[in-house]
């Protein structure tokens, strides 16, 4: 899922439904909360960064985990980026 710049704060439902002959046999929902987070973890390699760090970009997007302020990403165990 890819979502524009531009948009607004707030929460978003997405689901993917699956049908069979009309019914519906399945669904799956999930919450997409955007806002702005000034840092980002890398939950593969354990770093922190700045949310305009250059490694940001490079990372896949399974293992990002957003925070709103470093000391709370240092207390869950990530620790410092050397680029940034």
């Amino acid at each position: 899922i890819k979502l524009p710049p531009d948009i607004p704060h707030g929460a978003y439902d997405v689901a993917a439904i699956q049908r069979i002959a009309g019914n519906e046999v399945g669904r799956v929902t999930k919450r997409l909360i955007v806002v702005d987070h000034p840092f980002v973890a890398n939950y593969r390699s354990g770093e922190v960064h700045k949310a305009n760090c250059p490694w940001v970009s490079m990372m896949s997007g399974h293992n990002k985990r957003a925070y709103r302020d470093v000391e709370l990403a240092l207390k869950h165990g990530y620790n410092g980026c050397h680029t940034c």
